[in-house]
């Protein structure tokens, strides 16, 4: 198989991101993403941390490891923590949609409805995938009467 004609037929952006992690550090990092992702999906959110934080000290602005720690600290409820690796993404990459969706969770947990509604806006304008996720999203569930959640969704 010609990996390099499959590579051409791909968004430019994920070419580039899996290239990032074609080094012996990258390939670590993404080991520990991957090993975090694992954990979290069978609820052991501390150990998932412990696997981005050492993710981290490799690649301490890898936006990946930063969106998934921040859903590890969501899911454990430590949200403040959540928010911040959420707001660093967002610092390097101000339209990152899943950093501003997982915030806008984040935000809505705290109660905040405005902020949570306008990130959520604009994280949907970026990427309408997450248009499905947002209207079975827990942490929006004490919004859903809100008719600015609903114009969202048409």
């Amino acid at each position: 198989m010609d990996t390099h004609n499959n590579t051409n037929k791909l968004p430019t952006k994920l070419v580039k991101n899996i290239k990032s992690y074609n080094t012996p550090e990258g390939r670590r990092v993404l080991s520990l993403i991957q090993t975090g992702a694992e954990l979290s999906q069978k609820g052991n959110y501390s150990n998932a941390i412990i696997c981005y934080d050492i993710a981290l000290a490799i690649d301490p602005d890898d936006s990946n490891v930063l969106v998934n720690k921040g859903d590890a600290l969501t899911n454990f409820g430590r949200y403040e923590e959540a928010k911040q690796c959420y707001d660093k993404v967002l610092a390097q990459k101000p339209n990152s949609s899943m950093a501003l969706y997982n915030k806008a969770c984040v935000i809505a947990l705290n109660g905040e409805t405005d902020e949570s509604l306008s990130l959520l806006e604009k994280a949907i304008s970026l990427d309408s995938n997450l248009i499905e996720a947002a209207k079975t999203e827990g942490a929006f569930v004490s919004m859903r009467d809100f008719e600015r959640f609903r114009m969202i969704f048409g």
